[in-house]
C-alpha cells in the first residue's frame, strides 16, 4: 500500500476521533458543576457523568461506520488494516471517558478542601470486568500462533487433500489469521486495554467532587470505572471470537470439520461471555446522599 492510500485511511479516521473528543470535551465542560450545595453538586454530577455515558456509546456506531467503510476499501491491499476496527472502536470509546475524567472542575476559591481517603484502580474497579479487559489479549495467542503457524506465505490456509479416487487437490482457507493480521489484532487489543486502565487510574486519581459525601463519591468512581470496561470487554470479546471464527471457519473448508467446528464453539463462549457479563449493572447505587430523598435513589444502569 502506498504512503497516499496509508493516509488516506487514516487522516479521516483521525478526524473523525478527534471530532468526538472535541464534542465530548465541550459537553462536559458546559455540564460540570458550578453551584454550591450538595443537592445541586449530586444533580449536576450525576447529569455529567450520564451524559459522558451516552457521548461515549453515540461515538461507537460512528467509528464503526467510518472504519468499516475505509478498512473494507484497504483491506485487499493490506488485510491487517482489519485490527482497526477493534481498535479504533475501542480507543474512541475510552477517550470520550478520558475526557470526561480530566475536564472536572478542582475546587477553587481562597478555601479550599480535599478528601484524604486513599484509593486506586483495584478498589474502584469491578474484577470481572477488569481481568477479562486483561485476559482477551492472552487468550487471543493461541489462536494467533495457530494461525501464525500455519497460514501460508500467501495468507490463506492451504491443505493437500486426498480425493476417493486417489487423485491430490489443495483445499484453502479464507480469509485466515496470518501472523501479520495476528499480530495487528493483538497489539489492537494491548493498545485498548493499556487505555482502559490509564482511564481507570485518572478516575481514582481526579479530584473529589466538592460538596458531596465521600461514600457518595467512591461509588460514583466505580459506576464510572464499570461503564469505562464495558467498552473494552466487548470489543475485546467480540475481536476473539471473530479470530476464531476465522479460524474454524477455514480449518472446517480444508476437511478438518473436527478442529474447525471446535474452534468455532471457542468463538461463541467468548462472544456469550463479553455480552452477558457486560449486561449486568453496576454493583453501586447512587441514592440521595442526605437520604431525604428516596424518590432520587437510582440503581446505576449499563
Amino acid at each position: 500500500m502506498s504512503v497516499v492510500a496509508l493516509l488516506l485511511i487514516l487522516v479521516p479516521l483521525l478526524l473523525g476521533v478527534a471530532l468526538v473528543i472535541a464534542i465530548a470535551y465541550g459537553v462536559v465542560r458546559l455540564t460540570s458543576p458550578r453551584r454550591e450545595g450538595t443537592e445541586a453538586a449530586v444533580r449536576a454530577a450525576r447529569h455529567r457523568v450520564a451524559l459522558v455515558h451516552v457521548c461515549a456509546w453515540l461515538a461507537v456506531p460512528f467509528l464503526a461506520l467510518l472504519v468499516v467503510v475505509l478498512v473494507g476499501a484497504s483491506l485487499t491491499a493490506l488485510p491487517a488494516t482489519v485490527a482497526l476496527v477493534p481498535a479504533v472502536i475501542g480507543l474512541g470509546y475510552v477517550a470520550v471517558f478520558a475526557v470526561g475524567e480530566s475536564t472536572w472542575r478542582r475546587p477553587a476559591g481562597e478555601r479550599r478542601s480535599a478528601s484524604l481517603t486513599a484509593r486506586s484502580v483495584a478498589t474502584i474497579s469491578p474484577v470481572t470486568l477488569r481481568r477479562l479487559t486483561w485476559g482477551w489479549p492472552l487468550l487471543a495467542l493461541p489462536g494467533i500462533v495457530l494461525g501464525g503457524v500455519s497460514a501460508a506465505p500467501t495468507g490463506e490456509l492451504r491443505r493437500l487433500r486426498t480425493l476417493p479416487d486417489g487423485a491430490s487437490t489443495w483445499s484453502f482457507g479464507e480469509p485466515y489469521p496470518s501472523w501479520a493480521v495476528g499480530l495487528a489484532l493483538l497489539a489492537a487489543l494491548v493498545a485498548v486495554t493499556g487505555a482502559s486502565e490509564l482511564v481507570l487510574r485518572s478516575i481514582a486519581a481526579r479530584p473529589a467532587v466538592p460538596d458531596v459525601p465521600s461514600e457518595w463519591d467512591a461509588d460514583l468512581r466505580r459506576l464510572t470505572a464499570h461503564r469505562v470496561l464495558r467498552g473494552p470487554v466487548i470489543v475485546g470479546g467480540l475481536t476473539v471470537a471473530g479470530l476464531y471464527a476465522c479460524l474454524g471457519a477455514a480449518w472446517t473448508s480444508v476437511g478438518m470439520p473436527a478442529v474447525g467446528w471446535s474452534l468455532v464453539a471457542l468463538a461463541i463462549v467468548c462472544a456469550v461471555v463479553a455480552l452477558s457479563v457486560t449486561s449486568h449493572r453496576a454493583d453501586v447505587t447512587l441514592g440521595d446522599p442526605s437520604g431525604t430523598s428516596d424518590a432520587e435513589d437510582d440503581r446505576a444502569r449499563r
